[in-house]
This record gives structure tokens, C-alpha cells and sequence, in this order.
């Protein structure tokens, strides 16, 4: 394997999904950046630019450090859980390189932690907290600011944190969550709100991802 370039900058980051893919940087939660500087951006690069070096297309400050990021399945959206409870909502334009923020919604007690776009229903993204709340959002819906997202619902086991979200690929109503301390992972049904499947380990560590087979 060979390294084609190399970025170096303390950030959590997402691919876009086009063909000329752009790589989206937010400042990593717990990091402090080369000039000592405490301030929390998502910038836009072209790692793929003509000119034989990383170009920086865009940049604007967002409200805390990010611990997730990620593109919607057009590009229209790019989704960041933040460390401070919010998840924040940005537009980016690939004609105009202009990055935007649509909108900035607390609707977490704690720090959002991951966030993943559903395959089947490309509208909806899930986002989970440290203290286990699953929130689902609507993207056709965010410009509004007083849009509520929807809880996944109740759970049949203690739910302490959430470290990673997995939409099934297949059947668009079900995702699973990977529990941060517990060493759990949950199935959830968003059509009847609620935990249906639960999965305990010895090894905490164990269960800090979970992805759905892409079948």
C-alpha cells in the first residue's frame, strides 16, 4: 500500500460519495490544533486536485468539536455530531465551493457521538449520544427551526451510551447501535419505537462498531 497524500490536521472526516469524492475535516473533540487554537471548523478538500497538492475549497466554524461526520447519499447535506449536543447540518456547493450551515438543532443532553444515513429511506439519518438516546431526522425537514426529530423509542435493556449507528440496508425501519460501556449491541424497529433485539459481551471493547452487511 502506498501513501498518496498526507493531511495533517486533528479532525474526524467523510468522504463525499461522487466521483470526484471531496473529503470533509471537522475539528476532533479533545484535539487542540497546531496554533494552539481551541476553535472547532469543518473545512472541504479536494484531495484529487489537478495541481498535485490538496486544495481547501471551503471552511466555516462550526459550534463545538465534531465527534462523526457524515454525507448524505446525494452530497446535499452534511450531517455533524457534535461534542456539546448538537447536530449540526451543512450545505455544500460543488459548482460554487460555497459551504453553508442550514441549521444547528440541541436536541441531545450529551455529546453526540456517531450519526449514520440510512441506504433505503436516504432522507433519514440517526444520531446517538453518550447517554444512549437514538434521535432520527428527516433532512427534507431541517430548514424548519423548530423541527423535532423522533426517538427510536424504548429499550428492553440498559442503554448507557451509543459509540456507533448501523442502518440495515434491506429493511429501512431497522438499525443498530453499538453500546459504548455496556459491550452491547441493540436492534432497533423505528416503525414501532422500540428495542426489539439485544446482544451482551464480556469485552466492552468489543462492541465499539457495528455495520450492517451490505447485501
Amino acid at each position: 500500500m502506498v501513501v498518496l497524500k498526507s493531511i495533517e490536521k486533528s479532525s474526524t472526516f467523510a468522504w463525499s460519495n461522487g466521483k470526484h469524492p471531496k473529503l470533509a475535516l471537522g475539528s476532533l473533540s479533545g484535539k487542540i490544533d497546531a496554533n494552539f487554537s481551541n476553535d472547532s471548523t469543518l473545512e472541504i478538500i479536494d484531495t484529487f486536485s489537478s495541481e498535485g497538492n490538496s486544495s481547501n475549497l471551503a471552511k466555516i466554524n462550526a459550534s463545538s468539536k465534531f465527534l462523526d461526520l457524515a454525507w448524505s447519499n446525494d452530497d446535499s447535506v452534511l450531517a455533524g455530531a457534535l461534542e456539546n449536543g448538537t447536530v449540526e447540518f451543512f450545505s455544500f456547493d460543488k459548482t460554487t465551493n460555497e459551504l453553508k450551515l442550514i441549521n444547528s438543532f440541541k436536541k441531545h443532553s450529551s455529546a453526540v457521538q456517531c450519526l449514520s444515513f440510512s441506504k433505503v429511506n436516504k432522507n433519514l439519518v440517526a444520531t446517538g449520544d453518550a447517554k444512549g438516546l437514538i434521535n432520527v431526522w428527516d433532512i427534507t425537514k431541517i430548514t424548519d427551526s423548530s423541527y423535532e426529530p423522533i426517538s427510536t423509542g424504548d429499550s428492553i435493556s440498559n442503554v448507557d451510551g451509543v459509540k456507533s449507528i448501523s442502518w440495515n440496508n434491506k429493511i429501512g425501519h431497522i438499525l443498530a447501535s453499538a453500546g459504548s460501556s455496556t459491550g452491547s449491541i441493540s436492534i432497533w424497529d423505528f416503525n414501532q419505537k422500540k428495542e426489539i433485539l439485544h446482544f451482551n459481551y464480556q469485552h466492552p471493547t468489543s462492541s465499539q462498531k457495528v455495520v450492517f452487511d451490505v447485501v
